[in-house]
């Protein structure tokens, strides 16, 4: 396993989260135990949830979210292991079909209960990373992060990060933080994978990416860039349709990256997946993959990519493939 810095705050935190959306939910106690287990005997130390994980899997209607929660912190307990383990979690994105209506919160008063439920579910004092899930312009930006310092202040979450946010919000949180000496955010989780996404009605028009501008912000305000759904759901596997998918990528460009892709692949022997994870890995600057398995075979498959070594050449040919339509 290897480690990077969260942001400034000198938190050491693997270089691939293991993301718990599917925990308690498409997989049961057992198979979570099994990924939590394979996860630290590789010496992974950092897992992302929250506390909306995943109502949308589940089959109660009135399901507000949870299961994720309530089984890392079972798996907490049950191995001792609080104290190796970085755990991040979030709120603001809606935690039921009835808020999804009524859309995302980051309310001072929300923000307080849910984290209490969280703590709860978890069976932790403290959160370490807790992150804004999407943004919330409805909630005056003052009100939004006075409410993650005073939770600092009460040592209920140590560090917070953003996930889904736009530049020009990142920089209006940061000017109204020094300026009013509030906790800030060290980090950053956005979607992110090797194809280039369409932006359109079928695409990714309300999903803030992590373009080369949004990482030019990060890296003079040294914020860790996390990727979502980095694997975009297996659609790199060989015979997968590029529109395969929740979001559009049916773009001519993006056959010939996938071209490449296959290409250094099977140059290093390697999966595609696997190529894609090192890609972002090698990347400059990274944007650290939060990855998520079904079993620990596939587990142990993406953590192998962590010491896939891609040379300059290989790199050079992933990133030159087209990006842009042709003319």
């Amino acid at each position: 396993m290897k480690y990077t810095e969260l942001g400034r705050t000198g938190e050491r935190v693997s270089v691939c989260p293991l993301g718990g959306m599917k925990f308690g939910t498409a997989l049961d106690h057992d198979t979570v135990f099994s990924l939590l287990d394979t996860y630290r005997e590789r010496g992974g130390n950092f897992v992302d949830t929250a506390n909306m994980y995943a109502f949308w899997l589940s089959d109660d209607p009135n399901d507000n979210g949870g299961a994720s929660e309530a089984v890392l912190g079972q798996w907490l307990k049950d191995r001792g292991a609080r104290d190796e383990m970085v755990i991040t979690t979030k709120v603001g994105n809606v935690t039921s079909h009835r808020m999804a209506r009524e859309g995302t919160c980051l309310k001072a008063d929300y923000i307080v209960s849910e984290c209490e439920g969280s703590l709860e579910r978890l069976g932790i004092e403290q959160i370490d990373l807790y992150f804004a899930h999407v943004d919330d312009r409805s909630t005056p930006l003052e009100e939004t992060m006075e409410a993650f310092s005073k939770l600092q202040r009460q040592g209920k979450i140590k560090h917070i990060g953003a996930s889904s946010w736009r530049g020009w919000r990142l920089e209006q949180a940061r000017h109204l933080c020094e300026s009013q000496s509030l906790l800030n955010f060290c980090c950053v989780q956005q979607k992110y994978s090797y194809l280039q996404t369409h932006v359109g009605e079928s695409g990714l028009s309300s999903i803030p990416y992590c373009d080369h501008s949004f990482q030019d912000y990060c890296i003079t305000h040294d914020l860790t860039m996390f990727g979502w759904e980095p694997l975009l759901a297996g659609m790199y596997l060989e015979g997968r349709p590029l529109g395969d998918c929740k979001y559009d990528y049916r773009l001519p460009n993006n056959e010939r990256r996938r071209e490449v892709l296959y290409e250094v692949a099977g140059e290093l022997g390697a999966g595609p997946l696997q190529v894609v994870l090192a890609w972002m890995l090698h990347s400059d600057p990274p944007v650290y993959p939060v990855v998520a398995a079904d079993n620990s075979t596939q587990l142990n498959e993406d953590l192998d990519a962590i010491e896939l070594a891609l040379d300059e050449s290989q790199m050079r040919r992933l990133n030159e493939a087209p990006l842009l339509p042709a003319d």
